[in-house]
């Protein structure tokens, strides 16, 4: 990979029931010296030893919302990474607001009396609230807010990395704010649980057909396949993801 590359792979692409036997949502990307998850969902951990990706070397995990299939794999990864006490490495978690809380609580339900890991002095909670873009490491973060379980404060990322662009929509369904998360991406990362059904709070691939249009973004993936997309996968005129692919850009 070249220095200059953002290279992508795709630990979990799967809805919340695994449909296709797919994982949980996450994806690692790796640019440059940083190397940091895109959500960390139920079944993240063993997705990441799957494809062999240094846990030791991660930086950060941003979670677009807490729903276990976005966010319930990081007590499992938070263990594997600090149970040995001798991380050095400061990582960080940066979610939605309320996310040091909601971690520290899924954890001790999990694993009641070593949930003290979450006070590890190289571990660290970043906050964010959205359409205020911040700065972290050499990433710039800006959070858009879409349509889904209002409780689980979901929001579509959008990361900068230099003069390159990659956006995630999380869990939606159709909102103009997917407009600007994904205006002038290199790649837009895009849930499509359904082809033609409407559930509330996700995108069917007859929505995002019909709204292509109005997303200026280079290359557009589609993940979080359900059952009714699975079944139509082939032919489709946009590319979907599977667990285990690559992606550079």
């Amino acid at each position: 990979m070249k220095n200059d590359q953002i290279e992508i792979t795709v630990v979990g692409c799967g809805d919340a029931f695994s449909s296709g036997a797919q994982f949980h949502s996450c994806f690692h990307v790796e640019y440059k010296s940083l190397s940091f998850l895109i959500d960390c969902g139920a079944s993240a951990l063993i997705g990441l030893k799957k494809y062999a990706i240094n846990l030791h070397s991660l930086d950060a995990v941003l979670i677009s919302h807490f729903h276990g299939d976005h966010f319930g794999g990081l007590p499992f990864l938070l263990l594997e990474l600090f149970k040995s006490k001798d991380r050095t490495k400061p990582f960080y978690i940066i979610t939605p607001q309320s996310g040091k809380e909601r971690t520290k609580q899924l954890f001790s339900i999990l694993y009641a009396g070593i949930d003290s890991i979450i006070d590890d002095k190289n571990l660290h909670f970043i906050e964010y609230k959205a359409h205020e873009e911040f700065e972290f490491l050499s990433l710039k973060i800006k959070a858009f807010p879409v349509i889904h379980a209002v409780l689980s404060m979901p929001h579509g990322l959008r990361i900068s990395m230099d003069d390159k662009i990659l956006a995630f929509s999380g869990d939606t369904e159709w909102t103009e704010e997917l407009i600007p998360l994904s205006d002038n991406s290199d790649l837009f990362i895009c849930e499509c649980t359904n082809y033609n059904k409407n559930t509330p709070g996700h995108l069917s691939y007859s929505i995002i057909s019909q709204n292509i249009p109005l997303l200026n973004c280079s290359n557009i993936i589609l993940t979080h396949l359900g059952p009714e997309m699975l079944v139509a996968k082939e032919s489709l005129n946009l590319t979907w993801a599977s667990d285990g692919m690559k992606l550079t850009f």
